[in-house]
């Protein structure tokens, strides 16, 4: 199964992505492949940069916001659970993660250690 889900810092909308934590974060992270800069997409105005994780014949679609307000994890469900249980690890701000169609239920993940446990909570299909 495949999912969408949103990460953000402060679920009141008033706090964004540090730019050069984000980018280290994400650029350290295994299986990351096929990072381009937003300037160089056809989103260029709405994108700061997009990549690509691949890890165990498994994909997703990782795109930070120009507004740094979001990061969107587009692909398999599994793969997007832990990549945002990951981040929340490294980038070691309270993060938290909404899916569309768990709104207006939006998920802290500090304390979530499992991918079934954000699956439950957002209420995606794994």
């Amino acid at each position: 199964m495949n999912s969408r889900i949103f990460l953000i810092v402060d679920q009141h909308g008033a706090k964004s992505f540090d730019s050069d934590r984000i980018r280290s974060a994400i650029s350290g992270m295994k299986g990351v492949t096929n990072w381009i800069e937003g300037k160089d997409t056809i989103h260029s105005n709405s994108l700061l940069f997009q990549c690509e994780l691949n890890r165990n014949d498994e994909e997703v679609l990782l795109r930070v916001q120009a507004d740094l307000m979001s990061l969107e994890i587009d692909g398999n469900t599994d793969l997007c659970c832990e990549v945002a249980i990951e981040l929340q690890k490294i980038y070691e701000t309270e993060l938290f993660v909404f899916a569309e169609d768990s709104l207006p239920e939006v998920l802290s993940l500090q304390g979530v250690s499992t991918i079934n446990e954000v699956i439950r909570l957002l209420h995606l299909k794994g």
